[in-house]
Order: C-alpha cells, then structure tokens, then sequence
C-alpha cells in the first residue's frame, strides 16, 4: 500500500509562487504609493491687470482701514 501523504509535488511551487507575489505587491506599495508629506503643485495665472504692459485704470494701493465708532 502506497504512503498517503499531505505533501504534493506542486506545494513547493505553490509556496515559491505565493512568496514572490507577497514580495512583489509590497514592494509595488513602498514603491509606487504617494508622499502625503509631498508639495503639491499650485499656479495660478495672474490677472490681465497684473501684467506688464497693462494699459487701463490702476488701482490705488490696498490697505487696511480700522475705523472705531465710541458712543458715549
């Protein structure tokens, strides 16, 4: 009568298969996943008014002004 065992030809494979998809997948993640810490790039065109060579009107310089209204 033949020994009947648990172990296949195939399992060793099935292991090595198994390890190399595990390996492969973590290193695709460390790898390829984005930097949350990382700038992220924002331009913004300035306006027409902005540029050189704007022919129209021209603002007066921007300032803060408190007014304090005491009744009293």
């Amino acid at each position: 009568m033949d020994r009947i065992t648990a172990r296949s030809e195939g399992d060793f494979y099935t292991v090595l298969y198994s390890i190399l998809w595990i390996v492969t997948l973590s290193a695709t993640w460390y790898f390829c996943r984005a930097d949350p810490e990382k700038f992220a790039k924002y331009e913004v065109e300035p306006p027409e008014q902005a540029k050189p060579g704007w022919k129209g009107d021209v603002l007066d310089k921007t300032t803060l002004k408190v007014g304090m209204n005491l009744k009293g």
